[in-house]
């Protein structure tokens, strides 16, 4: 994908996503599928559309705001970590599923994050793939950890922590810094199981979400 051509628009309480198409663009049929059907809730939902004779992907945003702007609020440790954990276990869930980290936008503008919840789903636009270079991930990772406010009433060493394990020497591993988030979170009385069941809770209410619109959909006669 080319980060460029992601369109954030503001439309009253939520956002406008949409990404053009080039005429040889070639889709990758099998995660356009999973964008669809809503299988994996680490994807912002998607549908295409033609307009002018241009491919259009538009992307429902429902409630969440843009990274960015989540980062611009001051957060506590909890938050923090929670907000973390999320985008690294999206991030390890494309993995997983065989999605390109080509085809997800890893920017601050196109992750997009309930306030409520710090759940996120990311643009995802699946043409063009490449080969990603982890140190790619690696600085999305440290964008996120260097841009955030954090609240001076926690005094521990939670930040260099973070630090240091995103600067880990070698190769980055999502897989290894998740997991040292994770034991943060322990420390700090949250259960990720916890977080993780909340994943599967949104992936099957996304399904049906989907379901429902289709079978509602198919009702009208054309």
């Amino acid at each position: 994908m080319n980060r460029e051509k992601v369109v954030v628009v503001p439309a009253g309480e939520t956002y406008r996503v949409s990404y053009s198409l080039d005429i040889s663009d070639v889709i990758d049929a099998k995660v356009y599928d999973m964008s669809r059907s809503g299988s994996m809730p680490e994807m912002a939902p998607c549908d295409m559309q033609e307009n002018a004779g241009v491919r259009v992907f538009n992307y429902q945003i429902d409630d969440k705001k843009p990274l960015a702007e989540i980062l611009r609020q001051e957060m506590n440790k909890k938050e923090i970590l929670t907000l973390l954990y999320n985008i690294l276990h999206a991030l390890e869930m494309f993995g997983k599923n065989m999605v390109s980290l080509s085809y997800v936008a890893r920017d601050e503008q196109c992750v997009f994050v309930s306030p409520e919840t710090y759940d996120v789903c990311f643009i995802v636009a699946p043409v063009q793939k490449e080969v990603t270079d982890l140190n790619e991930v690696r600085a999305f990772v440290k964008s996120v950890i260097v841009d955030a406010r954090y609240s001076e009433n926690d005094n521990d060493n939670y930040v260099a922590r973070l630090i240091n394990c995103a600067n880990m020497r070698g190769t980055f591993s999502n897989s290894d810094m998740k997991n040292e988030v994770k034991a943060m979170l322990a420390e700090a009385g949250i259960d990720a199981a916890e977080i993780d069941r909340t994943h599967m809770k949104r992936c099957v209410d996304l399904r049906t979400e989907v379901f429902l619109v289709c079978h509602w959909a198919s009702s009208f006669p054309f």
